[in-house]
């Protein structure tokens, strides 16, 4: 019996420990916020992802107002890592409500004091009371579904005071300039022109003028006083043969041209005898 009574207890035990456990936020969440001091009001966002960095450039908050004084991110938070969102007095110290959104989903809310009339959705009730003077809204541990009011600022940095990982930091995200499109060039093939054949002129035929060998007569006064040539006794002809031939021929030419020269001069005797006679 007792052994049995023990069981239950212990299972009893167990089922309030696992009511009172606390929830876990995956992702990004809303850790931790500024709202009644002298100084700009503050949202501290956490990573509750154990591995997975998140790019913040997507998400914007907002408060309980109609316009929701966006603040937006351009930062990769990494895992377990935490980033402040500066607000400027925006937050109003008699109770607010701030919604973290991914584009246009909310994915995580926190009201305090009246929560600006609102409510976090799902919710019948705000997180936590009105925040006083001094005081700071935190989760209990960070990422938990759990809120307190507290003393302690513990901003960009875990909440139950410990030392912040050096290296779970937001890391700015650089803008890669477009590059331009680089211009295709197109190559124009030239045609090259056919080159046309150049008329080769026609060779005109030039006719080789036929040398025509006139005879030149002696005049009679030259011919009394012509030098005789002497020939050789022996020309030879164009085959190389020796020929008296040619001297024969050769003499007997230069005695007709004496005696045409002769008949020539008593052909002009009467002519000059008649010019005399007329002249006297």
């Amino acid at each position: 019996m007792k052994a049995k009574s023990a069981l239950v207890a212990f299972l009893l035990f167990l089922f309030c420990f696992s009511f009172s456990k606390p929830s876990f936020a995956a992702g990004i969440v809303i850790n931790e916020f500024s709202s009644a001091t002298s100084d700009d009001d503050w949202v501290e966002l956490y990573n509750a992802s154990t591995s997975q960095s998140e790019d913040l450039s997507n998400y914007t908050i907002i408060d309980g107002s109609t316009s929701g004084n966006p603040v937006s991110f351009n930062c990769i938070l990494a895992p377990q890592g935490f980033v402040i969102a500066f607000w400027s007095n925006r937050l109003n110290n008699g109770g607010d409500i701030i919604r973290l959104k991914n584009v246009d989903t909310v994915v995580d809310c926190v009201a305090y004091g009246d929560g600006a009339g609102q409510k976090c959705d799902g919710k019948s009730a705000v997180d936590i009371g009105s925040i006083g003077s001094g005081e700071y809204g935190a989760r209990s541990i960070d990422g938990t579904d759990s809120w307190i009011k507290t003393t302690i600022v513990t901003k960009d940095g875990p909440n139950n005071g410990s030392s912040k990982n050096a290296g779970a930091v937001c890391s700015m995200l650089t803008s890669t300039p477009t590059p331009s499109s680089t211009p295709t060039i197109s190559l124009t093939s030239k045609s090259t022109p056919t080159p046309k054949p150049t008329n080769s002129p026609t060779p005109s035929v030039t006719n080789t003028p036929t040398v025509t060998k006139a005879i030149s007569k002696t005049p009679a006064s030259n011919a009394a006083n012509a030098t005789p040539t002497i020939i050789s006794s022996e020309i030879k002809d164009v085959l190389g043969n020796s020929t008296k031939s040619g001297v024969n021929n050769l003499e007997q030419s230069k005695k007709e041209n004496k005696k045409d020269n002769i008949q020539e001069n008593n052909n002009f005797l009467p002519i000059i005898f008649i010019s005399i006679g007329v002249v006297f």
